[in-house]
């Protein structure tokens, strides 16, 4: 199942941390590099899959141990409501569809 970011949320880099303002929620959440780099992916429309691959050769970790990061990582984003569930075809390409 692909993951996006809320609408409403303002996402800014600074230095080498993320700054989530959720407007609505009157909460910032700041996320490190990592986190940062996950949530970019999402706001893209990648998929989890692609999203995991990404992590382990961008930072030269272990597939597993991606996979568990990420999923860890976008379970406590749900948790906080600010991933939810893409609608179905929401942040695919146009091949994938095919």
């Amino acid at each position: 199942m692909r993951r996006r970011t809320r609408d409403g949320l303002i996402a800014r880099r600074v230095d080498d941390e993320f700054v989530v303002v959720d407007r609505s929620g009157g909460q910032v959440h700041y996320l490190n590099a990592t986190a940062g780099y996950v949530w970019s992916m999402l706001e893209r429309g990648a998929s989890v899959e692609d999203i995991v691959a990404c992590v382990a050769e961008h930072f030269a970790v272990e597939r597993l141990a991606a996979t568990q990061d990420v999923e860890s990582l976008i379970e406590r984003l749900e948790a906080l409501r600010l991933v939810i569930p893409a609608a179905e075809g929401e942040g695919e390409c146009a091949h994938d569809r095919a």
